[in-house]
């Protein structure tokens, strides 16, 4: 649309003329939606024809009639023995012909096209890669995160938790309003000692009598205050901003406090001898002569005025305004000058009123000052300085030998101060013309191109303005970083573009999370300058990058989200103060003014997904904006692969609250969306995890003790009478086992409520199991899927072979196991342990070698029982027998898990007990939260029983089994599975579709009728 404006030298000014457009767009976007249909009833048709073939049955392998539950039965009593596997024959055929082929077959599987509301909303693939490199390097540990409160910079150099509390506590910023008021206040008072102390010596006045002992009293107890506070003052080092207690104190012990400890000692002794200098009884001329000249040494504190005046003028070269600028430089020569003028004035009265002791004739006397009043002296001496400086001398002249003297000093030491007062201000004049210069010059070359082209003179004048006010709100453009260091430059652009970002939920996060990446984002971000009546987007229009908007006024036309004043908005989130906008008005026929007081997102969701824009934004004054591409964001991403994980999190969230239709996929999507999606990541927990969290320090409250293995005998006991409730069975469970407790348990601590409910309803099925009672096994089941009694029987059955019943030791192994198991998916508790131990089940065997305090329940199993529980928990590391019962691995997984057992773990015993926590902890799925299906098992129905069944008979030949026999294992079970789907295992293609079934989770007629639909519209090779 914009570049038909273009063409047709059209200016969209008004919300018609948008309007005008968006009807062009829209017929466009009808065709579309017209192709779209004609593409899609085409695939319907070639669907219903690619049908027919499953109604002849002409080569397919599609589902039979499920059986019902008597051919279930037969399928169980006609299994084939655990001990002696089948493999399919057609397995043979398929190798022979493959081994003497070796070579693969070509495949070209078609691809259709996803159909709905979820195809809309896809990642690139740039944020799948940044998963990928996400995962090579886990998470960082817990403390890398809690350190996001209490952090200390490396830049700014301050202390490690190391060091003394009186350390670490970081100091005021020399630049901070406190700081500043400070260092002014004792500016004032080295001013005041500057215009007082040559006057109280040339007048032989004191200092020391009515009004004047204020200021030295005052004086006096702020620059004895100013040493303590010195010490704690924050400085520049190369760039870096210091901020440490430490070495600030060194610093200052090492430069300015020998000066400031002297100075100090100075003002105590004068403050002191202030009665000698008042008494005219006891004191000699000579020694208030003394005491009047060591108070001179007080001026010293001038060379402390060029830290102050270097603060100030740093502070009036951030207004970026060059007559600020000059003003104050001007000012500073000037005040030079007149002090100088001044001390000068003084010493030559002095001069003239001290030789008065050794000449009868002295300026004073000659030209009759000696009896004037104050001003009038003052006055003359000023005047007749300023003539000795300038070509405008006065009457006055000296009469003796040491006014000459003192006269020919001035002369020498004027031209020295006046020449360099006047070199400085012409510097500052100089530079202020060349900068001029410099923009004219910018201006002159648009001026000529316009005159070059011809272009009309209404254009050329709206050109020039726009040109002046640019060269007026970017003034300096360029910034020579070849005088910077790469972390300086870094942080010109934090500091400026940094707080724009903040405000949104994503970015805030990141900062805290590793504020590197963010500070490199700060660096990319381009800015762009708009002038009234400019189009930043307009919608239907492919959204290729964020676009971050200025203070100003703008018009949006289309889709945009409600509008609430700023004093609500405020009310809404007072402690974020996330985009606040301000209403101006809405015209129905050109759409909705609105400004923004600070700054505002829009097209966020074009950073991780393909969009396109819903409104169209125009400006209605001047403002600028920054725009950042999602490649580009993702190209700073890769290098930090802690950012990476949490950039994928946060877009994987976006797009589940995209596709749930909790909010609507539109330019300005609202800040609560953004800070639902962060609320669902790692960082996000790990940043706001208290100190109760914190595994180092964690522990149970309570005064529960662990269960032993003689508390889980007499709970059998217990249970094992008929008037013994399931809920009994959970409470004792809880009370037992401290890592269930409902209140301050390690699951409810580590927000895992559903992980704790599945390890009861885990731990209560294989209480069951162990007592023989089926009925509360499935009470909370169905009666429709009830798991029957041969079911039942055959999980007896295979409970004998496991020989746990007659075992208590290993009774209380497994339910410990069961109690521990669901830790290892707390992301806030694994993110704390080491990378090495980042995942579940490596978290778990971690938990109870290392953080025993964590799991307590470990610390009563006694040593060999302790190694069995470590055993268990790395076989699950190492092969999850819900994957193969899902036929999610193949048999060559089978092969390696049995030689990585024959390697590590031998023992009959312990596979055993791992084959037997496997189908405890599937007895726990599906326990709601409400713990109503904590007291059986919910899953394990009559379906799930037998599929469970099944593979447990099938693994319990693996450790004695061969190459072959792995094999083997693998298709007998596949070929149970397909027996009791009712599907045919005669060709490749059929066990293909076993697998593919398996896969699939299919369970009845259903959906084995849509899986059978879609794999016949394959042709036979891609099948």
């Amino acid at each position: 649309v914009n570049a038909l404006a273009r063409s047709l030298s059209f200016r969209p000014n008004t919300g018609r003329d948008i309007r005008a457009m968006h009807s062009i767009s829209a017929s466009v976007k009808e065709l579309e939606d017209d192709l779209e249909l004609i593409c899609q009833t085409a695939a319907r048709l070639k669907h219903a024809v690619k049908g027919l073939k499953l109604d002849a049955g002409a080569n397919c392998s599609g589902p039979h009639e499920i059986p019902s539950q008597k051919e279930n039965d037969k399928v169980i009593e006609g299994r084939s023995s655990p001990d002696q596997p089948e493999l399919p024959p057609v397995l043979y055929e398929r190798w022979q012909a493959r081994i003497s082929a070796r070579r693969p077959e070509q495949t070209s599987c078609s691809i259709a096209k996803t159909q709905g509301r979820a195809a809309q909303f896809e990642l690139y693939g740039f944020m799948e890669e940044l998963n990928a490199r996400s995962v090579s390097i886990a998470s960082r540990r817990a403390r890398e995160f809690r350190s996001l409160k209490t952090r200390s910079s490396s830049m700014c150099g301050q202390d490690t938790e190391d060091s003394p509390s009186w350390v670490s506590e970081s100091i005021a910023n020399p630049h901070s309003a406190p700081r500043v008021a400070w260092s002014t206040l004792g500016g004032m008072l080295v001013a005041f000692d500057a215009l007082s102390l040559p006057i109280a010596v040339a007048w032989d006045t004191s200092l020391s009598q009515g009004l004047m002992l204020i200021p030295l009293v005052f004086s006096l107890f702020y620059w004895t205050l100013d040493i303590f506070l010195s010490s704690m003052a924050g400085y520049y080092d190369h760039g870096a901003l210091i901020t440490s207690k430490r070495k600030a104190c060194k610093r200052y012990l090492t430069t300015w406090f020998g000066f400031d400890l002297v100075m100090v000692s100075v003002d105590w002794i004068i403050f002191g001898m202030r009665d000698d200098e008042t008494s005219n009884a006891s004191a000699s001329s000579r020694v208030v002569r003394v005491v009047r000249i060591v108070r001179l040494l007080r001026l010293l504190r001038l060379v402390k005025l060029d830290a102050a005046n270097r603060i100030i003028s740093e502070i009036f070269g951030q207004s970026g305004l060059q007559a600020i600028e000059l003003t104050f430089a001007v000012l500073k020569a000037i005040g030079v000058v007149l002090f100088f003028v001044h001390l000068l004035a003084c010493f030559f009265f002095y001069v003239g009123r001290q030789s008065g002791d050794y000449y009868e004739e002295t300026w004073l006397t000659t030209y009759g000052f000696a009896t004037s009043p104050f001003q009038e002296q003052y006055i003359a001496s000023f005047h007749w300085v300023l003539g000795q400086l300038t070509p405008a001398p006065m009457g006055i002249r000296p009469v003796n030998y040491y006014e000459r003297l003192y006269n020919v000093c001035i002369i020498v030491f004027g031209v020295i101060v006046m020449g360099t007062a006047i070199s400085r201000v012409s510097q500052t004049i100089q530079q202020l013309i060349k900068s001029t210069q410099d923009s004219r010059a910018r201006k002159r070359q648009v001026m000529q191109y316009l005159k070059a082209n011809r272009a009309s003179m209404e254009l050329s004048v709206r050109v020039l303005r726009y040109v002046d006010k640019c060269l007026r709100r970017q003034k300096p453009l360029v910034l020579d970083k070849s005088l910077l260091s790469d972390s300086l430059v870094k942080e010109i652009h934090m500091d400026r573009r940094g707080p724009l970002l903040l405000k949104h939920p994503f970015f805030a996060l990141m900062n805290e999370v590793q504020p590197e990446p963010f500070t490199e984002l700060c660096g990319i971000l381009k800015l762009s300058s708009y002038e009234p009546g400019d189009l930043i987007f307009t919608s239907d229009t492919v959204a290729s990058s964020m676009i971050v908007v200025g203070p100003g006024t703008y018009l949006a036309v289309g889709c945009v989200r409600p509008v609430v004043s700023v004093a609500s908005h405020v009310k809404l989130r007072p402690s974020l103060g996330f985009l606040t906008r301000g209403v101006l008005h809405e015209d129905p026929e050109e759409g909705k003014h609105f400004s923004v007081p600070d700054c505002d997102f829009f097209a966020e969701i074009s950073l991780f997904l393909p969009f396109t824009h819903t409104m169209t934004l125009m400006t209605q004054s001047y403002i600028d904006a920054y725009s950042l591409t999602g490649s580009e964001m993702a190209s700073v991403f890769k290098d930090f692969p802690g950012v990476c994980k949490y950039a994928y999190q946060y877009a994987r969230c976006l797009v589940d609250q995209l596709k749930s239709d909790n909010y609507e996929a539109i330019d300005d999507l609202p800040v609560e969306a953004a800070q639902a999606c962060c609320s669902g990541t790692d960082a996000f927990h790990l940043a706001n995890m208290d100190e109760g969290k914190l595994v180092k320090n964690f522990k149970v409250p309570g005064k529960v003790m662990p269960a032993t293995e003689k508390d889980v005998q007499r709970l059998l006991a217990k249970a094992a009478a008929q008037d013994f409730k399931s809920q009994d069975l959970v409470e004792a469970l809880e009370e037992m086992f401290p890592e269930l407790l409902p209140g301050h348990g390690t699951h409810q601590k580590f927000s895992l409520p559903e992980e704790r409910h599945k390890a009861l309803a885990s731990m209560s099925s294989f209480v069951w199991l162990l007592l023989n009672r089926h009925d509360r096994f499935v009470a909370p089941q169905a009666d429709s899927a009830c798991m029957s009694l041969q079911v039942w029987g055959g999980l007896q059955t295979f409970l004998d072979w496991v020989g746990v019943k007659a075992k208590p030791e290993m009774i209380h192994v497994m339910l410990v196991f069961l109690a521990i198991k669901g830790l290892g998916k707390s992301k806030m508790l694994v993110g704390q342990l080491p990378t090495h131990a980042q995942q579940p089940d490596l978290a778990v065997t971690h938990l109870v070698q290392v953080l025993s305090d964590v799991v307590p329940s470990s610390t009563t199993l006694s040593p060999d029982m302790t190694s069995m529980l470590l055993k268990i928990t790395t076989m699950h590391e190492h092969f999850n027998v819900g994957q193969f019962m899902q036929a999610e691995n193949s048999s060559v997984t089978l092969r390696v898990f049995q030689a990585w057992v024959a390697e590590n773990s031998d023992e009959p015993a312990v596979y055993r007990m791992f084959l037997l926590s496997a189908m405890a902890i599937m007895c726990g799925l599906c326990a709601d939260a409400g713990g109503q299906l904590c007291h059986g098992s919910p899953f394990m129905n009559e379906k799930s029983g037998l599929v469970t069944l099944l593979g447990l008979e099938a693994l319990q030949c693996l450790q004695t089994a061969d190459w072959q026999g792995c094999h083997a294992i693998y298709w007998s079970y596949l070929g149970q599975r397909a027996s009791g789907l009712g599907l045919p295992t005669k060709t490749s293609a059929d066990l293909a579709f076993v697998r593919l079934a398996c896969l699939c989770r299919t369970s009845d007629r259903s959906q084995l009728s849509d899986l059978a639909s879609d794999w016949n519209e394959l042709e036979s090779k891609d099948q």
